[in-house]
């Protein structure tokens, strides 16, 4: 049988780098300038307040978070499903945050994720030089991953910490699993040392945020280029007939995987996160699937109108979705054929496709059609493919000199610094993140609340109110839309407004104790003795120890039990 030899690995180093002399173009070097370089893009955000949006609930007002590190807030990390997902290391970290802050403050928490960030940039490089050899492509493409703008929400939302936590193990894992391969394999004690390294890594990336589950497949990809293990038999497509991957090292991988899908799935589901077919029909998942793999790529590669929530259109215009599927079909086909000639473009188209099918919305949790978060990632794959195929391009007639290549590769990191730098700036409180929301998507009821909200904090009821509003007028069964209109309108003393506004919260969800409460206490207010008896009575069904709902009741001459 004729014995064809494995792809290409490219791991010969081939930049031209004797330009840049000493320490400073080093390796370790290029990982301290990128560190730095995402610490000062992303200082500002130490600044930043809170957003209302899942940092209460992570951080800000969480019980278990503010008590610091001990062992009742490490039983709670390892057992609690707060936040719809099982990612006790992500808890963990935010304790050691609480324990080093002076209160419930915002910076320090902040800095943690810009730091983490720091550490991904200077990761992701050093895998990337490890893996193929070739440093100043690396350090590109770790540049690009500093300062993209589709990786600020990551960086600059406390919530957040779950992604860059996740990130921070899961190239560790890469890293980790490339030494492994360096070392012989599990043919030797060191290569054995550095693949359960990975797997130890790897485990800790899912603790984090279970996004890293398609990290096994990652790694077959790698196997394909740069570390070219998978040799070929004849066939057609690029000799794809009988490709040998070396699969049963990855099998523990996969089986943590497996796992982690199993704790996610069962967690976001008891939730009440994951939305069943009757809300998000399957062919509009579909739809929204491949539509929202080409708007990923396409603010890749020019990133406007990023946004902190996009609404799910529920189903798109055949057009728009033939053109997606098309696009993504075609790349998918010339990457494959290419694949003995460009395989870093296969491994890197790919990476993007695979590593966001966890969150591409089969499974549909939570209201978004798409998230800037979730392509923090997806998007080295996109990087990977961009900065080798440029390169090859330049390249393939005539040697472009080094410092052409050095400045071009300047000025694109510039330029996506400052875009990312000013999308920053919209993370500085509520008014200014969702306000921008607003400004770039339409029909966003999301947004309009989220802004409501943060107008009542700053004292400006009447233009909260205003968005409520708006935001009923796109989505007029959302329960806590109509409690947050009748809590204004409450205050303002208009009683007749907010028991309708009360019983419409009711009539969209029946099992919150707090609105019956409050309904209680307008109809008392507005002289409806027996309707607001009724409602105390409803409210302590459901919360039997209301105090508050007895007092009230005692005080109307009904006797409590």
């Amino acid at each position: 049988m004729l014995a064809f030899p494995p792809l290409k690995s490219n791991r010969a180093p081939s930049d031209a780098s004797s330009s840049f002399p000493g320490w400073l173009a080093s390796p370790p070097g290029l990982a301290l300038w990128l560190a730095l370089l995402a610490l000062s893009l992303y200082w500002p955000a130490t600044s930043h307040e809170f957003t209302h949006f899942d940092d209460p609930a992570y951080y800000a007002e969480n019980p278990h978070v503010q008590a610091g590190l001990g062992w009742d807030g490490i039983v709670w990390a390892f057992t609690t499903d707060t936040g719809y997902n099982w990612h006790p290391v992500t808890w963990l970290s935010l304790m050691l945050d609480a324990d080093l802050s002076d209160g419930p403050d915002a910076a320090m928490p902040h800095f943690t994720n810009v730091l983490f960030h720091a550490l991904n940039s200077a990761l992701l490089f050093l895998f990337l030089w490890h893996a193929t050899g070739a440093k100043w492509r690396s350090a590109l493409v770790a540049g690009l991953f500093a300062v993209h703008p589709l990786n600020v929400e990551s960086v600059a939302w406390v919530a957040e910490r779950k992604n860059v936590l996740n990130l921070f193990f899961g190239l560790l894992s890469l890293l980790a699993y490339v030494r492994f391969t360096e070392e012989a394999g599990l043919s030797r004690p060191l290569g054995r040392k550095f693949y359960a390294a990975s797997l130890a890594a790897f485990a800790l990336a899912l603790m984090s945020k279970p996004m890293v589950v398609t990290l096994p497949f990652v790694l077959l990809l790698l196997d394909v280029w740069p570390l070219g293990r998978v040799a070929y038999g004849p066939g057609t497509m690029a000799g794809l007939a009988r490709p040998r991957f070396k699969l049963r090292e990855k099998l523990p991988f996969f089986a943590f995987s497996l796992a982690d899908c199993v704790i996610t799935y069962l967690v976001q589901k008891n939730g009440r996160s994951v939305y069943s077919s009757a809300v998000f029909p399957l062919p509009g998942r579909l739809e929204n699937a491949v539509v929202s793999y080409a708007r990923y790529l396409g603010k890749a590669l020019w990133p406007e109108n990023l946004a902190v929530f996009y609404p799910h259109p529920g189903h798109w215009p055949w057009v728009p979705t033939l053109l997606a599927t098309a696009l993504v079909a075609l790349v998918s086909l010339v990457v494959v054929w290419r694949m003995r000639t460009s395989p870093w473009a296969f491994t890197g188209w790919f990476w993007f496709l695979g590593t966001l099918v966890p969150v591409i919305g089969l499974v549909q949790t939570g209201k978004q059609a798409m998230a800037d978060r979730h392509a923090y990632l997806p998007l080295i794959g996109i990087f990977i493919l961009a900065v080798w195929g440029g390169y090859a391009v330049l390249t393939r007639r005539q040697a472009v000199p080094a410092l052409a290549l050095f400045l071009g590769g300047t000025l694109l990191l510039g330029a996506e610094a400052i875009t990312a730098r000013h999308q920053l700036n919209y993370w500085q409180n509520d008014g200014t993140l969702f306000g921008h929301a607003l400004a770039v998507t339409p029909d966003n009821p999301l947004a309009e609340v989220a802004l409501g909200f943060w107008l009542e904090k700053v004292q400006r009821p009447a233009e909260a109110a205003e968005h409520y509003r708006q935001a009923l007028a796109l989505d007029p069964n959302d329960a806590t839309t109509h409690y947050d209109l009748a809590n204004v309108q409450s205050n303002a003393g208009q009683w007749p407004a907010a028991i309708e506004q009360y019983r419409a919260a009711i009539r969209c969800d029946p099992d919150q104790f707090v609105t019956y409460y409050n309904l209680a206490v307008a109809l008392e207010q507005s002289g409806q003795p027996a309707a607001a008896i009724a409602a105390y009575q409803a409210a302590l069904r459901l919360k039997p120890d209301l105090d508050a709902a007895k007092q009230h009741l005692q005080a109307l001459g009904v006797t409590v039990e």
